[in-house]
């Protein structure tokens, strides 16, 4: 195909932009405009804020919809999917000359669904990628153009595997959809029986049940890092107060024998808290409403923590 590529970009959050980036600066693309989620309010003064994609896009000159009715009529080549926030319908899906491409997050089929990043860390996968595919009317179900496979570090969190996805997939994505449309790559379905899933993780998730083993709780810890977060209960004199465990390692030394699952110690200066089989050290905490610290700054300020039980 040697004339441009006539897009339309469907993203929101931030790790859609460096896909945004790398469409609007390849010479065999021509960016028409991209589709974002509304304003919404923000932050703790719940402030209008746009989207990363639509910050993005203005600054770069190009028309930004909300509404997918703006696109009918359109004239593109190809839709352009990262993270956008909402399932496309098929009267959206069937506008394009060459359908529509989705970056997913994982190696599909494993992982479809909303949350395949902290998932992924949370079950304890060695390796995940980016898969690149044309979307269907099922969910991350479509046939499969590229994939490339990352490996998960024993210290990885969702913001540093999301900046390895962000690092390799918007040149991917790019070099998929070059060679697909010049008739370079023939779409593969994906294998339906391997196919595993994955939820939308709300707040809820992210409180620890510190009846489960060490690995499991700083895996998720890590995962849930920085969204939904991972967080428990601490009944100070009659006041439950929300704590949330930032970093945490695991604790071999330490022995909890009769002590009750999620009690919190002291020990040497750190912050022990025992849960099913071992018990986690923790480095980072945040009392809702401060700013984290690290454990031994805490306990010089909450002396009273020695002893206390979480859930």
């Amino acid at each position: 195909m040697t004339e441009k590529i006539k897009t339309v970009f469907f993203g929101s959050p931030s790790l859609a932009v460096p896909f945004l980036d790398e469409i609007a600066k390849s010479p065999g693309f021509d960016l028409l405009a991209a589709v974002t989620m509304s304003d919404k309010p923000a932050g703790r003064g719940s402030k209008i804020a746009q989207t990363p994609v639509k910050k993005r896009a203005l600054e770069l000159g190009f028309p930004v919809f909300h509404d997918l009715k703006d696109l009918e009529g359109i004239s593109a080549d190809i839709f352009c999917v990262v993270a956008f926030g909402k399932i496309l319908p098929d009267s959206i899906l069937s506008i394009p000359k060459f359908g529509t491409v989705n970056m997913h997050p994982s190696l599909l089929p494993k992982y479809r669904g909303p949350s395949p990043i902290m998932s992924a860390i949370a079950n304890g996968e060695k390796e995940t990628g980016v898969s690149i595919m044309l979307l269907d009317k099922k969910m991350d179900h479509g046939p499969l153009l590229n994939q490339v496979r990352l490996m998960i570090d024993q210290s990885e969190t969702s913001a540093s595997l999301e900046e390895k996805i962000k690092s390799i997939g918007p040149k991917l994505l790019v070099d998929s959809i070059s060679d697909y449309a010049a008739g370079k790559i023939i779409a593969q379905a994906q294998d339906d029986n391997k196919a595993t899933f994955c939820k939308e993780l709300s707040r809820d998730d992210g409180r620890i049940n510190w009846d489960e083993s060490a690995e499991i709780i700083e895996r998720k810890i890590r995962a849930y890092e920085p969204w939904p977060g991972s967080w428990t209960i601490w009944n100070r004199n009659g006041t439950e107060i929300r704590v949330q465990m930032r970093e945490v390692s695991i604790d071999d030394d330490c022995i909890c024998g009769d002590r009750i699952i999620g009690t919190a110690s002291v020990i040497n200066n750190k912050l022990i808290v025992c849960c099913k089989d071992r018990a986690v050290s923790i480095v980072k905490i945040q009392i809702s409403g401060k700013k984290p610290v690290d454990a031994s700054l805490f306990i010089n300020g909450y002396a009273d923590i020695d002893k206390a039980v979480f859930y």
